[in-house]
């Protein structure tokens, strides 16, 4: 009896599907049904996890162009023909700032282009502006600098501003410090050697142009004329008078100096 309520009860099973599906314990079902939750919020996980990169990689872009000066810097434009300056090549820098900046620091450079992965290009006066391509819409270019030269409208970069170079033409405009003013002052007036020379009006120690006229320093002293050695009597001829320079014997006044007649030392 046993065995045959089991056999039939297998071949019922094997012949309804069905019902075998029925009878699945409940402890199955609800195993199922958390599987197929998790499923689901593992896909709207990943989803969200996609969402949230594109929104950041958006964002990060948004940065980049933020505070840009759109008169000045052109976004989606590029130079070209030729792409780069002859003895430069592609740098990469860490922003749009940068690449200008090398631009700037770049003799004859005329325009920039930066490249969404940081690539840094320099073109002079040749090249010319283009449209990029869909795909490359964030590429950014623009002149060496925005809202007037440095070195020429009061903008210097870093040590350049302490010297007074101009680092665009290569040419120094070193700032030159007027000299203290003289003694008097600085009216030609106050100065009677300037004045004996005729020069009496403005400013002389200095001058408008920082510069120290001669005159300031008073009269210079009368130049003295160099007396004639006469011939024969250099003083180098005469032993005793060996450590004489000039005339000795006489002087050039006239005057014979003792030591014309200084005994020889005798040879021994």
């Amino acid at each position: 009896m046993v065995l045959a309520s089991s056999g039939s009860d297998v071949e019922e099973l094997l012949e309804n599907p069905e019902r075998s599906r029925s009878r699945m314990p409940f402890s199955t079902r609800i195993a199922l049904a958390l599987a197929g939750v998790g499923l689901v919020a593992t896909a709207l996980l990943l989803l969200l996890q996609r969402n949230q990169a594109s929104s950041t990689g958006l964002r990060s872009r948004m940065h980049v162009f933020l505070g840009l000066d759109e008169t000045c810097i052109k976004k989606g434009m590029f130079y070209s023909d030729p792409h780069k300056m002859d003895g430069t090549s592609r740098t990469v820098e860490t922003s749009i700032e940068a690449c200008q900046q090398r631009c700037g620091n770049t003799a004859g450079c005329a325009h920039f282009t930066y490249w969404p992965d940081g690539g840094c290009m320099v073109t002079d006066a040749s090249s010319m502006a283009r449209a990029a391509p869909y795909q490359y819409s964030d590429i950014v270019s623009g002149p060496p600098w925005c809202g007037g030269r440095p070195g020429v409208d009061g903008i210097l970069f870093g040590a350049e501003a302490a010297v007074g170079s101009d680092i665009y033409s290569g040419s120094k405009t070193r700032e030159v410090m007027a000299p203290p003013p003289g003694v008097n002052g600085t009216t030609c007036s106050a100065y009677p050697a300037c004045v004996h020379v005729g020069i009496s009006q403005g400013n002389c120690c200095p001058n408008d142009d920082k510069v120290t006229l001669g005159c300031c320093k008073g009269f210079q002293p009368p130049m003295v004329k160099a007396l004639p050695i006469t011939l024969g009597a250099e003083c180098t001829l005469f032993p005793g008078c060996a450590n004489v320079t000039g005339s000795c014997c006489p002087a050039a006044d006239g005057t014979r100096l003792a030591c014309c007649d200084a005994p020889l030392m005798p040879l021994i």
